[in-house]
């Protein structure tokens, strides 16, 4: 097999594999958030986002990076692109009305993994804020 094959299979893996993960089914809990805070405009991990200020109508102005749900709360991961590209943690309740308890807001963080990002105390602390970008 030629190299050229052996980069076109691997690219076309890698494909069906982000497909896969961004048509993944959402936990009720973080669709029940995103349902009622962008009424479901928020784009899944690996989809297109407006990421910027030069905006397309189609896609929405927000995209998960990632979440999580665990005893009595679930913390969704996004970023919020327009005039200045930020992202947000949100702590909320994992039932019905999902109360928000906390909230963060930062331009960019070192973390790659949502559960480092919630441990990290001192980076949150430095970042909370009143509003979760609704």
């Amino acid at each position: 097999m030629t190299n050229i094959i052996k980069i076109i299979l691997l690219l076309f893996a890698i494909q069906l594999t982000l497909n896969a993960y961004a048509s993944e089914p959402l936990p009720p809990a973080i669709k029940g958030f995103c349902d009622m805070a962008f009424a479901g405009l928020i784009a899944m991990k690996g989809q297109p986002f407006n990421a910027t200020e030069a905006l397309d109508p189609k896609l929405p102005s927000r995209r998960i990076l990632d979440y999580v749900v665990e005893g009595h709360y679930a913390y969704l991961w996004y970023e919020h692109g327009g005039y200045r590209y930020h992202q947000h943690l949100v702590k909320f309740s994992n039932t019905k009305p999902y109360e928000v308890k906390a909230s963060y807001v930062f331009d960019a963080t070192t973390h790659k993994d949502i559960h480092k990002l919630m441990n990290d105390t001192k980076f949150l602390s430095s970042h909370l804020s009143n509003q979760c970008g609704l």
